[in-house]
């Protein structure tokens, strides 16, 4: 409900601004009338968001299809907040200029009370086939109180050019068809991470094995335009990666892991991309880890973050052996289930580890059909599992003997063992 209450507000405000932009000038804005019943500080946080916009007029147009008259109706922009605004930032908070660096004034007016709802015009006509640009200062459009817009959503008011507003559009040719728009060349790209988390022995040979002497990777690049407005990616200065911005900490305490932090910023070399975290001596054996990026910090020389509002994590857990085996770590981790899949006429079990094979039988997974044993055959299979002991886990797969007797309930036993001997310790049914 509270959706759709929402809705019918924003449509009732865009009605009204289409009824009332025939029936007035628009005219710099008057204080507001009700500033003494607003309470300065109001957003003990110290930012204000938006509700809508900016919005309409030249961005509502097909592409190049802007107009010139500034009176037009085609050429209202409207914009609200969520609080009161300090009227003597709006000039500041608000500006159009040309690509070719021609500023143009604007004309403000208030659509509703109190004054959080703005009519947004040029003061004058603008030139034909001309490509402009729109700006929300963030940093520069206050609050009543002093406030500033946090639009990302990460509880940060007045950061640019994260919260800025960045428009453009191209008025028609004069005769009436479309202008050609200027190629968009500012950086407002956010760096991007390529790449899932991956595990290396050294030099840097990519392993899929949690081993305890590893180090972990990931790439990440920044996003650009060229001249010409087309996608590019180039590297990021390799200062921005550091023990601040690149964390190796263990999952359970949050105790950071010390290590030595690179980027390859080489376009020419085979890591191009890849930031290393090389932890100074052996992790834990049978450890949870997590590599956190903080993405707030890792920014590009334009100054867009990696995210705005999340720092990635990627966790993984190591195994009890070391890459030459020199060090193995007694396994006392119990076996368990990592997934049951039905696959209709059969089913498969994958556990947490190597199990020992001879465990595996019609006691240990046993199968029923309308209260009754179903006897089949089952297929031991070994997939590569990171986080095992040995790097490898078992699966099971079950056949009935009958494929019409397919369905009902899977018992799988406490009984069944890993290759060090631990007990699963609990029966667990499944439905298939």
């Amino acid at each position: 409900m509270k959706n759709a209450f929402s809705l019918i507000a924003v449509f009732a405000l865009l009605m009204l601004v289409i009824s009332g932009c025939g029936k007035r000038e628009a005219s710099p804005v008057e204080a507001a009338t009700d500033a003494s019943n607003y309470q300065p500080g109001h957003n003990a946080a110290g930012y204000y968001t938006l509700v809508m916009g900016p919005a309409g007029g030249p961005f509502s147009q097909p592409a190049g299809m802007a107009v010139v008259d500034h009176n037009a109706l085609e050429a209202l922009i409207v914009c609200q907040v969520a609080t009161l605004l300090d009227v003597t930032s709006l000039a500041e908070g608000f500006t159009l200029v040309s690509t070719d660096g021609d500023e143009v004034a604007l004309d403000f007016a208030w659509i509703l009370s109190p004054e959080t709802s703005l009519d947004i015009r040029p003061a004058v006509d603008l030139e034909y086939n001309t490509t402009y640009i729109f700006t929300l200062a963030a940093n520069s459009l206050l609050s009543a109180s002093g406030d500033m817009l946090d639009s990302d959503g990460d509880f940060i008011g007045g950061e640019s050019p994260d919260d800025d507003i960045v428009l453009r559009f191209t008025t028609m040719e004069e005769g009436g068809t479309p202008g050609t728009p200027v190629p968009m060349t500012d950086d407002n790209l956010q760096p991007a991470v390529i790449s899932s988390l991956y595990y290396l022995l050294e030099p840097d040979s990519v392993i899929s094995i949690h081993w305890m002497d590893l180090s972990v990777a990931i790439d990440i690049i920044d996003l650009a335009y060229d001249e010409s407005g087309a996608f590019i990616t180039k590297p990021l200065s390799p200062g921005i990666f550091n023990s601040t911005t690149v964390i190796l900490r263990d999952e359970a305490t949050g105790t950071p892991v010390a290590g030595d932090i690179s980027y390859d910023d080489d376009t020419t070399s085979t890591t191009y991309t890849r930031v290393k975290f090389d932890p100074d001596s052996e992790l834990a054996a049978g450890q949870s880890y997590q590599l956190v990026l903080k993405a707030q910090l890792i920014t590009d020389d334009a100054g867009n973050k990696l995210s705005t509002t999340t720092d990635p994590i990627y966790t993984f857990t190591t195994i009890n052996a070391t890459s030459d085996s020199s060090i193995v770590v007694e396994d006392i981790t119990r076996p368990a289930i990592d997934l049951f899949s039905n696959n209709g006429p059969t089913f498969t079990i994958r556990f947490t580890e190597e199990i020992n094979p001879a465990t595996i039988n019609g006691a240990t997974v046993s199968v029923w059909y309308l209260g009754e044993p179903n006897v089949g055959s089952y297929e031991i299979g070994r997939v590569v599992s990171g986080g095992s002991p040995t790097g490898y886990a078992t699966t099971v797969t079950f056949y009935p003997n009958n494929p019409l007797w397919s369905g009902d309930v899977v018992l799988i036993r406490s009984s069944i063992e890993d290759l060090a001997g631990n007990r699963k310790g609990t029966d667990e049914p499944r439905n298939w």
